[in-house]
């Protein structure tokens, strides 16, 4: 942990429940949104979870990362996660098939909110648009971000992790829609409205297809 009241990584979560995790294929759960960090215990073990913005827990992070954000809540600092990627890994023997992603975990002294309010609002933009920025920032890249008042993004790049056999990637980047409906729940009635013309539209082809070439209906 830097020494500059902030932090930044990467964090790995997973989904297992399958109601959940059919969830992150919906436009509740797009690349780039914010998720809360809770942290439970039942019957005497932890677990620490991202919690979307209509209050569901969609997965549970990595255990690895729980001595770190008990340092952070211990420094009174904010946290905020960001959804990075979504990813489906295959039944591998005994193991079902389970959803997977990161999520970025920024978090930083409250002396910088204001600076760090339009930093995170720059962060989920850019892994919306599919860029993932390197969120390890030392002292002169902290230095810089407040500066600039947030209007910063470091310029190192952090890549999607490789490929292996029986993953897929589920989500990367927000579709044109998720756009759409981030907008109208940041207010922009006009977005919601389009948001779903186009989820009623796109039923509507699907039911053409379906009366065109099989004589359903």
């Amino acid at each position: 942990m830097a020494a500059i009241g902030y932090h930044g990584s990467y964090v790995r979560f997973k989904t297992q429940e399958q109601e959940k995790a059919v969830a992150f294929l919906g436009l509740d759960n797009a690349v780039g949104d914010h998720y809360e960090i809770r942290t439970k215990y039942e019957e005497g073990e932890r677990t620490d979870w991202i919690v979307n913005a209509f209050d569901v827990e969609m997965g549970e992070l990595d255990p690895k990362f729980a001595d770190t954000l008990d340092l952070i809540r211990a420094k009174g600092w904010n946290v905020e996660a960001v959804l990075s990627f979504v990813a489906f890994q295959e039944a591998r023997g005994d193991e079902p098939g389970y959803y997977w992603g990161e999520v970025a975990v920024v978090a930083w002294d409250s002396r910088y909110d204001k600076a760090f309010e339009t930093f995170i609002d720059k962060l989920d933009k850019s892994l919306g648009d599919g860029i993932r920025p390197d969120i390890k920032l030392g002292s002169k890249a902290l230095e810089a971000l407040v500066d600039a008042q947030g209007d910063y993004l470091p310029s190192g790049r952090v890549p999607l992790p490789k490929k292996k056999k029986g993953m897929a990637f589920v989500k990367t980047e927000r579709s044109a829609n998720e756009k759409l409906a981030a907008q109208a729940r940041k207010g922009n009635k006009g977005c919601l409205a389009a948001s779903w013309i186009f989820v009623i539209a796109l039923v509507c082809v699907i039911a053409y297809a379906i009366y065109r070439f099989s004589g359903v209906f």
